[in-house]
């Protein structure tokens, strides 16, 4: 099989690929970025329906505060955003009502979290420090961490929850943004601020692996359909593939096989764990939540609805952006119950908690239904689930993950994160640059790169 040569390659075509790309080609290297997928953007999705008036997101959706990152991005391409306003409601006791003061309280319950104690689960967590509080608020605690974190509370680091906490707050994440037109707006900035001259983009390219010694790799390759593709030899590869993946099996779909393994990587792999998400979208006629008919307590203004007890706790709506949609996300240990049903029986599912939760009768709701798109995350052999979260006494692996083989291999991705932005689409962003100067200033390939070699 012929080689193709360049000096570096990327593998992952999700922002952190193509910010970590950015930063190489500027520094004058030659990347290549091999991408599984038949586009870029990795877990930033954006469709556009034919019966509504805006775009649907099957991947990440808000801006999270005003993380530089991506503020960075946004306002260099002037891309529009919007900042999400209206009310939060809740469901408690089969009776919606506003959300008041309970966020208040998440915040006081994360605030206990001692870090100078030894580490443990959220829920344990809960149980031991918090058995003072009323369980509702213990079980809304819980909701709201599997929902946000898309993780399992019984499995995920307090302490890593704690650094979140922290870091969220810097950067002001109770506040949410919107890009009416998509977030692939930003993805598209990306690439558009990249020297194209000195980059190769590779779609339906699945690596299959990747034969590593100091200052040389090869990279091996298929088509969707195992075909197999030229290989590709570098000086240096950045290895930005989801946690799910670097996880998987030997021999199933989407793994990727190192030679030599990483055997510096086992241990935070083992203290890492993939969450698991399934996202619902159904585009409706109309806002039915906002009519008089059909509603007691219409909610014109609705913006977010928490659910704790169902199987899709958390909706939001996207009235703000002028269409009648509600989102439905359910994460952690609930996915286990929705993941691999398929399309049509998630969206039932789905209408059921709507039938219970706003007391609007079943075919009601299926007639007002234009449209629908579930992505189930974990059947997504590209990513096996949402987004990683450390599990208890993992906190540190994402920096294990993060850390470079021999100057030759390095890694970047949301789950290399060690600043508690891990999951967000920033902390990709940071790690991907992040990975790109390790490799300028370790790797003998920034602009001394001559002089470094001899």
């Amino acid at each position: 099989m012929s080689k193709r040569m360049t000096e570096v390659v990327v593998i992952g075509a999700g922002v952190a690929g193509l910010a970590c790309a950015q930063a190489l080609c500027e520094a004058g290297l030659r990347v290549t970025i091999l991408e599984a997928r038949s586009r870029v953007g990795g877990r930033i999705w954006t469709v556009h329906p034919s019966l509504t008036h805006g775009p649907v997101e099957l991947g990440a959706e808000f801006i999270h505060g005003l993380p530089r990152e991506v503020w960075q991005i946004v306002e260099r391409a002037r891309l529009q955003t919007h900042e999400l306003t209206g009310t939060r409601w809740r469901l408690e006791q089969a009776r919606l009502a506003p959300m008041t003061g309970s966020w208040d309280q998440i915040d006081r319950i994360f605030r206990r979290i001692d870090e100078a104690a030894p580490d443990r689960s959220f829920h344990d967590f809960l149980e031991q420090t918090c058995a003072d509080l009323p369980q509702h608020t213990r079980v809304e605690a819980a909701a709201y961490v599997e929902s946000f974190h898309a993780c399992n509370a019984s499995r995920i680091s307090a302490h890593a929850l704690a650094r979140w906490y922290r870091s969220d707050r810097e950067i002001q994440g109770h506040r949410g943004f919107r890009l009416p037109k998509g977030y692939e707006g930003l993805v598209r900035a990306l690439l558009a601020a990249t020297k194209l001259d000195l980059l190769t983009v590779r779609l339906n390219t699945v690596v299959t692996g990747i034969a590593w010694s100091p200052g040389t790799v090869e990279v091996t390759s298929q088509s969707p359909d195992q075909q197999p593709e030229p290989s590709i030899r570098a000086d240096a590869a950045v290895v930005t593939l989801p946690l799910g993946v670097l996880q998987a099996p030997p021999g199933t779909p989407g793994a990727v096989c190192f030679r030599p393994e990483l055997a510096a990587k086992a241990y935070a792999l083992k203290q890492l764990e993939m969450g698991a998400a399934v996202r619902l979208v159904l585009c409706f006629r109309r806002c039915f939540w906002a009519d008089p008919k059909l509603v007691p307590s219409p909610m014109p203004e609705m913006s977010f609805l928490s659910s704790p007890e169902e199987l899709f706790p958390t909706w939001w709506s996207s009235v703000s952006a002028g269409t009648a949609t509600l989102t439905g996300w359910s994460g952690g240990s609930r996915v286990d119950r929705l993941s691999g049903l398929g399309t049509a029986a998630i969206k039932r599912r789905a209408l059921e908690v709507l039938q219970r939760v706003f007391g609007v009768p079943l075919e009601t709701l299926q007639d007002l239904v234009q449209e629908y798109f579930v992505h189930d995350w974990q059947s997504d052999p590209y990513c096996r689930g949402a987004y990683s979260y450390a599990l208890a006494g993992g906190a540190e692996a994402g920096c294990g993950l993060a850390a470079a083989v021999e100057n030759t291999l390095f890694f970047a991705g949301e789950a290399t994160d060690c600043s508690g932005q891990n999951g967000t689409v920033n902390g990709a962003i940071a790690s991907g640059q992040r990975a790109a100067s390790e490799l300028l200033f370790y790797g003998g390939l920034g602009p001394l790169r001559s002089i470094a070699r001899t």
